[in-house]
């Protein structure tokens, strides 16, 4: 970041404080309430002025502000022996609905802002957000979960949680930080390319992320959960290559709408299936030809008969593989001389059989059936058992893009919903899909391009091939921080989990989303972020977000700044988030908030009887400590975030 758009950022985080102070401001006049500093910042003001009897000024530390009505410390009351409720002009001489007016102003006055603030957005054509950040569709759901059991696959639309308008922005994670108990969605199954919507409603428990759908109550064992999830792991998205160096035949602007038989809704998606070790298998079946994903196991998995053995031995040498049987792959099926399936082999490890027969996302993971007859192996095109054994070697995949004109201005959110795949994609695509594993495959077809067959590259390698990238400078100060690691057991588990992730398949490109219009009225736009604040502070309470996901100051001038980097709008809306954070947060009863001079002046209304200073000062004293710390541990988690990148 800039010194200028820091500069720019705590200005803008200033007149939020400015705004609330001068609601205090305001009122405490309005009330006869004698008004004696007013400060933006704290510490040692660098800049004062007086004006209409106030003592104006800027403190040195720019984060906070307040107001020093005649009678508020306490603490000097209390060693002088001053009744501070007959001081003249003073806060506590005041009736107590009349304490609590001047409290509330500050809060109040940062919610109509926000409302302000909201309206501007509004009124500027809405904010341009990346799809997944707004849709309502499903983009990967984890295939443990209840979620995943009731039916529900990337590309479904959630319409309603617990009751309310499903709101994206929010609800895709705090309606399972939130939640207690069970938590009720609705919506529809989506079949894009049948045009197929069928209604849906079910409940479920939230569960820890890493702890597995049975860790319903409690983090699972040996986890360090950032929260708790509904089991959707991710919204959709659009995949669109930007451009750059790459894969031979995508253009920039290309949109990946399907990878070996499966539809893609999500980055999530892919990933899954590429490491997902299943290879695209086009089979004859019943006269006509169709495409399944088989899962590629080591032969060493496999309980093979030695004639099995010695026709696997036969193909490897007449396909000139130079590696051992048992290191070889194969798909876990007995095929004749002439590609016929016979049957299923069995497996040596009961695990192992479990591992490859996850639950399928779509149909096309369907098992072979016994009289299919293999004609290709990831497109390519087999007519001898040893070509079959070959191909299965090898990890390639099919890509299909959309290369569709771009619109020349950004689609409502709902239009790209409604219309994921628009039916020009969905007319084309059979055709393409169909001709995959023929020795001419359709390469085009309207808006359409068949890329491939590619084979897809490990982490490892890509870290090697680019020594230079901001990816290989992480990944060596993931190394380094490991070894800085004390205990033997937790550096031997990250590191063999930093092991795996290098073995990872990725495409060895960069994709983006799509960005979308969205512009709900300020009004919704105001009460969504105060019930997404209000379930986050909760989310806090009951342990579904840790302390260190909360930001200090310099998170949140991070946060402007990265709104105002992104247009006016953007800047706009995170002021009013930010506002309406600042409001709801003074008015927790606590003594050092204005949620807490409202709960002693109600006590006081309701009993009639006055709260001794001394115990004011009892109760203030150990919550400015607290406020103090919770400060000073947000700013840590700040600047762990800014140098850990």
């Amino acid at each position: 970041m800039s010194i200028f758009s820091i500069f720019i950022a705590a200005i803008g985080l200033g007149f939020l404080v400015l705004i609330h102070e001068l609601g205090h401001l305001w009122v405490a006049r309005r009330r006869g309430m004698n008004v004696e500093t007013f400060s933006i910042g704290f510490g040692r003001p660098i800049v004062q002025w007086k004006w209409r009897g106030v003592q104006w000024q800027v403190g040195w530390l720019p984060f906070g502000g307040y107001v020093r009505i005649t009678g508020m410390e306490v603490g000097r009351a209390v060693k002088q022996g001053i009744d501070l409720y007959a001081i003249k002009g003073g806060f506590f001489s005041k009736s107590p609905w009349a304490r609590i007016q001047v409290a509330l102003a500050g809060p109040v006055a940062n919610l109509l802002l926000a409302l302000v603030l909201f309206t501007g957005v509004w009124a500027l054509g809405g904010r341009v957000r990346p799809l997944a950040e707004v849709t309502h569709r499903v983009g990967w759901v984890d295939p443990q979960s209840e979620l995943f059991r009731a039916g529900v696959r990337p590309g479904d639309w959630i319409d309603r949680c617990d009751g309310s308008n499903f709101q994206p922005s929010r609800d895709w994670l705090c309606a399972a930080i939130a939640g207690d108990n069970q938590v009720s969605l609705s919506g529809y199954r989506i079949d894009d390319m049948g045009g197929r919507w069928e209604p849906f409603s079910l409940q479920m428990r939230p569960y820890w992320q890493g702890g597995g759908a049975q860790a319903a109550g409690s983090p699972g064992p040996g986890t360090v959960p950032l929260h708790r999830t509904m089991g959707i792991e991710s919204a959709a998205n659009y995949l669109v290559y930007p451009g750059g160096n790459g894969i031979a035949g995508l253009e920039s602007g290309d949109r990946l709408v399907w990878m070996d038989g499966v539809l893609l809704y999500s980055a999530r998606e892919l990933s899954v299936m590429l490491n997902d070790n299943r290879i695209l298998v086009t089979v004859e079946r019943g006269g006509q030809q169709q495409l399944v994903r088989v899962p590629r196991v080591r032969v060493a998995d496999l309980w093979l008969t030695q004639p099995q053995r010695d026709e696997l031995s036969d193909w490897r040498h007449a396909a000139g593989l130079q590696p051992r049987l048992n290191d070889l792959w194969a798909i876990p099926y007995a095929v004749s001389g002439t590609g016929l399936v016979v049957a299923p082999y069995n497996f040596i490890d009961e695990e192992e059989r479990l591992r490859t027969s996850v639950p399928p996302v779509s149909g096309i993971e369907a098992p072979l059936q016994v009289g299919d007859r293999i004609v290709a192996i990831g497109g390519v095109p087999v007519d001898q058992p040893s070509k079959l054994f070959a191909q299965v070697q090898e990890r390639r995949v099919h890509l299909i893009v959309d290369r569709a004109t771009a619109a020349t201005e950004k689609p409502m959110v709902r239009q790209v919903d409604d219309q994921f795949f628009p039916a020009d994609l969905v007319q084309s695509l059979p055709s393409v899909v169909a001709s995959i594993g023929q020795q001419q495959p359709l390469r085009t077809s309207g808006s359409l391009r068949l890329i491939g067959p590619i084979e897809p590259i490990r982490l490892s390698q890509m870290v090697a091939a680019n020594p230079d990238s901001a990816m290989a400078q992480e990944w060596t100060q993931r190394t380094a921080q490991i070894q800085r690691v004390d205990d033997p057991a937790k550096r031997l588990q990250q590191t063999e989990a930093l092991r795996a992730m290098e073995q990872r398949y990725l495409l060895g490109i960069t994709l983006g989303d799509l960005s979308v219009r969205t512009n709900p009225l300020p009004q919704q736009l105001f009460f969504q972020t105060i019930s997404e604040t209000g379930e986050v502070l909760w989310g806090a309470v009951h342990g579904g977000i840790p302390a260190k996901g909360f930001a200090g100051p310099i998170g949140i001038v991070e946060v402007l700044h990265y709104g105002w980097l992104n247009g006016v709008q953007e800047g706009l809306y995170w002021l009013g988030v930010i506002s309406i954070n600042l409001g709801l947060l003074n008015l927790l009863p606590l003594p050092v908030l204005d949620g807490g001079t409202i709960c002693l002046a109600l006590w006081e209304q309701i009993t009639r009887r006055r709260v001794k200073p001394r115990t004011m000062e009892r109760l203030v004293v150990p919550f400015i400590v607290l406020l103090i710390g919770f400060f000073l541990f947000v700013t840590y988690n700040d600047l762990s975030r800014l140098l850990s990148g």
